[in-house]
């Protein structure tokens, strides 16, 4: 899980994305709108399985692990600026698992991946989406 708590991320998103004045470069704009389109296709991938469902569809773990990777991949490459205007984005969380996730393969735990998309990803894709349409993005 991203953080400590347990708690899913949209029920600690419980606070107002404050305007952000600077327009956002082309490569923030894309790597943001990346982050959603990931979230929404793991989403759509573990669709109503259950982890132990889950357990027994190697197929579907390592398009959800691969959907994380890509998450983090680009979550590292939001610039600074963009970074602190989505502060309450656990960034910092993101490239741990990420590079977890790529580095200690062989490790895997499963039950945190399944808790990250069910519980993470929902509530982090609708804070950057709502972000990105403040900023005259369309992300469906």
């Amino acid at each position: 899980m991203w953080s400590e708590t347990r708690t899913p991320y949209a029920a600690r998103a419980s606070w107002v994305q404050p305007r952000f004045s600077m327009p956002l470069d082309a490569h923030d704009l894309a790597r943001l709108r990346d982050m959603v389109v990931w979230s929404r296709k793991a989403a759509a991938i573990l669709g109503d399985c259950s982890f132990d469902e889950l357990m027994g569809l190697e197929e579907k773990r390592l398009a959800l692990v691969r959907c994380i990777e890509v998450i983090g991949e680009a979550g590292q490459k939001v610039s600074p600026v963009a970074k602190s205007a989505l502060s309450a984005v656990p960034w910092p969380a993101m490239y741990g698992m990420r590079n977890r996730l790529i580095h200690d393969y062989g490790n895997t735990n499963y039950e945190v991946v399944y808790d990250v998309v069910t519980g993470d990803l929902p509530g982090l894709a609708a804070i950057i989406a709502d972000f990105l349409v403040q900023h005259g993005q369309d992300i469906s």
